[in-house]
């Protein structure tokens, strides 16, 4: 799923920057970038949500 969206919004990107008259490298350069910052957005979403979910887990193992 991950692959499919990247590719999608980076075609996208791509397709959307043709009526500019920008040449084919820099378009999918900016497709490319565009791909990264949401799997970046992402990665960091899960983070904030995976430490909020685990912040009252305390030590596992340990006898109480």
């Amino acid at each position: 799923m991950g692959l499919t969206l990247g590719a999608v919004i980076a075609a996208s990107i791509s397709a959307s920057k043709t009526s500019y008259g920008i040449d084919v490298d820099t378009r999918e350069l900016d497709g490319y970038r565009a791909t990264f910052f949401m799997c970046f957005a992402a990665m960091a979403s899960v983070v904030v949500i995976g430490a909020w979910g685990l912040r009252g887990a305390g030590k596992v193992g340990t006898k109480e």
